[in-house]
């Protein structure tokens, strides 16, 4: 089956701190299979590295699955 991986910003601070979220999409129909979430951190380093490991996360339920992305993620 074929999936979209699309990355999304939430605002979680005035300061200008964000959140990302990652939602794995059914093509076509749009239809959100599984969400990740990676937290914010102060430390862009920190920040740098959970969004590296949601990535790998990703990866691997892609393949348990099966699923292929229509597009890089």
């Amino acid at each position: 089956m074929d999936v979209l991986v699309e990355k999304f910003e939430r605002q979680v601070s005035s300061y200008g701190g964000f959140e990302y979220i990652y939602k794995v999409r059914k093509v076509p129909g749009g239809i959100v299979i599984k969400s990740f979430h990676v937290p914010y951190s102060y430390d862009p380093e920190e920040m740098q590295e959970s969004e590296d490991e949601v990535r790998k996360e990703i990866h691997k339920y892609l393949i348990k699955h099966d699923y292929k992305t229509i597009q890089n993620y």
